[in-house]
């Protein structure tokens, strides 16, 4: 049943888009990577810059198996967007192995994201198809990609 789940759940992100590219190098993109940031400081407050902990060796088994199934369509297996998809979808998706995109924000911001998605860009968050177990277990694995 979790595989068909699982399936399903790609299968929609492949469809409907998977999250935006924050890291534009141009003045818009920039903007939002900003306002973004202020608006996740403003939500989480003091806890916006609290770390995460280290990942067990169980977390990056499971975070790897979910992040494959719900989120490689769009950011790719190693978290560099393939092209077809930086090409097809309207907004691309984030380069997750990039440092500097992703410690942009910090590690309860990433996770908030992942939660919930992104507000007006095509990244859907996984609150309501995964635990929070889980949803921290593809953030811990998402934490190995970065180059």
């Amino acid at each position: 049943m979790l595989r068909l789940l699982l399936l399903a759940s790609a299968l929609f992100f492949a469809i409907n888009g998977c999250s935006e590219n924050l890291a534009d190098n141009d003045k818009s993109g920039s903007i939002k990577m900003n306002q973004l940031r202020e608006q996740l400081q403003a939500k989480l407050g003091a806890g916006y810059g609290l770390p995460v902990a280290a990942a067990t060796a169980e977390q990056l088994v499971r975070g790897k198996t979910l992040y494959q199934t719900l989120c490689s369509s769009c950011h790719g297996e190693s978290g560099k967007p393939p092209d077809i998809t930086l090409t097809s979808l309207t907004v691309p998706p984030a380069d997750l192995s990039r440092p500097e995109i992703v410690n942009f924000f910090s590690e309860q911001a990433r996770l908030e994201i992942i939660r919930n998605g992104i507000s007006g860009s095509p990244m859907k968050g996984l609150r309501g198809m995964l635990n929070e177990k889980d949803t921290v277990a593809v953030f811990m694995y998402t934490r190995t990609l970065i180059k």
